[in-house]
């Protein structure tokens, strides 16, 4: 049973508790806080036939302020006493099942089919207020990366992208619509498959949102020069929400590649952009999801 500063995790499938193990993580630093984290853990279920699966803190502490964030296809439950942060958290906006917090942790729902679920468990003994969003980033399950010694997966990818690149939308036998993942790494010299697909994904998109840390003020306004501002309650990070027109496009295609290559090799200096046809670039480009016809 994993032991955090707050007290034990516990893993409940249908109420029944049941043993777990909870391995380290080498979680990736998020870009406005490169400080080391205490502990970083993944806890992965089996789901056999369970319909619920809980993951909650035995808390031991009092006087602890219990809240909750989210962010892209994440919630979390976060436990603070001013001076260290512990985060759970949980894959969201997956058809297989929903996802709740619940008193003390969170809650996966399963409703279709799936193998397993993933929880994140991180804290920092040294948690440095608001703007210290190092747990929130190393509890997110759905986060995923490929380390620099991966050659074989980084030659597959690259090969994949050169594919799919070239692949041509058959209009007469149509199938369903589905989303699949594009890595970008740090074997990319450029960010020209990223405009490539970005190019795409202008073609028939209406509508966009995209994401900036509350740190990012210059990307923050160039983004609200074509669009406003959206209630969220992302605590960390601001939301721009506007139209796709012709000089918004022009403005994310002529953005050269940054130079901040240091905790990712960014094809754009936005964190998330989101178009309402489905196109997704997350983690500054790393990490794009196409829409297939």
């Amino acid at each position: 049973m994993l032991q955090t500063p707050f007290g034990k995790i516990s893993i409940l499938a249908d109420g029944v508790a049941v043993s777990y193990e909870a391995k380290p993580f080498d979680y990736i630093k998020p870009p406005v806080k490169d400080k080391p984290i205490t502990g970083c853990y993944r806890i992965h279920i089996s789901i056999e036939n369970y319909r619920s699966i809980q993951c909650v803190l035995e808390l031991e502490k009092e006087s602890i302020d219990v809240s909750g964030s989210s962010g892209e296809r994440y919630l979390c439950r976060e436990f603070s006493d001013g001076t260290m942060m512990l985060a759970i958290g949980a894959e969201d906006e997956n058809p297989a099942f929903t996802t709740e917090r619940v008193k003390n942790g969170m809650e996966y729902q399963i409703s279709g089919t799936v193998e397993e679920v993933v929880f994140g468990v991180a804290w920092a003994t040294d948690y440095e207020g608001i703007d210290d969003v190092r747990v929130w980033f190393a509890a997110d399950p759905t986060v995923r990366f490929i380390t620099e010694n991966d050659a074989v997966m980084k030659n597959l990818e690259n090969v994949l992208t050169e594919r799919i690149l070239d692949l041509k939308i058959n209009e007469i036998s149509p199938c369903e619509t589905q989303n699949y993942p594009i890595f970008l790494d740090r074997t990319e010299k450029n960010n020209s498959k990223w405009l490539a697909l970005l190019t795409n994904a202008l073609k028939t998109a209406k509508s966009f949102e995209i994401h900036c840390w509350n740190e990012e003020e210059e990307w923050i306004e160039v983004a609200l020069k074509y669009g406003t501002m959206k209630e969220s309650d992302w605590s960390y990070g601001k939301i721009i929400a506007g139209a796709v027109t012709a000089e918004f496009s022009d403005m994310l295609l002529g953005m050269p590649k940054p130079k901040d290559t240091e905790l990712y090799s960014m094809m754009t200096p936005f964190f998330n952009i989101f178009f309402d046809n489905g196109f997704q670039s997350s983690h500054y480009g790393t990490e794009i999801y196409v829409v297939e016809k």
